[in-house]
């Protein structure tokens, strides 16, 4: 029996589409941060939050921001953002 998908909001509505488009397996996320697949299953049916060190880990391997995983929306403004003393962005 398959289990039953539906939608889901918020941070891990976000995270879901992000990992379905994506096309890897949960196992293949959750090493790539470092966490267990059942971890990241939690993740994406709403069950926990990542801590801040997976949470950024999860950020650099979907190229989004906190701010959008978190809120649904970047808050960037399109300035840039400062790395080593350089502006990276638009």
């Amino acid at each position: 029996m398959k289990k039953k998908i539906y939608p889901l909001e918020g941070f891990a509505g976000r995270l879901r589409e992000l990992w379905l488009a994506s096309g890897k397996t949960q196992k293949e996320i959750a090493h790539q941060i470092g966490a267990s697949r059942s971890a990241f299953a939690h993740y994406i049916y709403e069950d926990g939050m990542p801590n801040a060190l997976y949470l950024a880990r999860l950020c650099i391997v979907f190229h989004v921001s906190a701010d959008y995983l978190l809120f649904g929306k970047e808050t960037n403004n399109g300035e840039g953002i400062e790395r080593n003393g350089t502006k990276e962005g638009n």
